[in-house]
């Protein structure tokens, strides 16, 4: 499907992520399909850009950050609290996302 996609735009280029993920230190493998080696592949541009953008967070980005990361505790706490012997896991699960919602 992705082939046929491609053929009915005929791009100039693709690009495709390959590098180190600095995190891990696992290599980033890029994506491959049917017909891929028909375009000009770019294997190094998006790496550099993804990286970065994974590691700077303007104000907004942070503000929002804090703000899912406060629902997210306040959802753990809640399940935590609500944990009790003999309970099934997919109710405080419900209770975790009650708590998300």
């Amino acid at each position: 499907e992705i082939a046929s996609w491609f053929e009915g735009r005929a791009p100039s280029a693709v690009y495709v992520q390959r590098g180190k993920n600095s995190d891990s230190g696992t290599e980033v493998q890029p994506a491959s399909f049917e017909a891929l080696d028909q375009y000009q592949v770019n294997e190094e541009a998006l790496h550099t850009v993804v990286y970065e953008t994974r590691a700077r967070k303007n104000d907004e980005e942070i503000r929002l950050l804090r703000y899912v990361n406060r629902i997210s505790s306040d959802a753990h706490i809640a399940m935590m609290r609500g944990a009790r012997p003999g309970l099934m896991e997919y109710q405080l699960e419900s209770t975790f996302a009650y708590g998300c919602h």
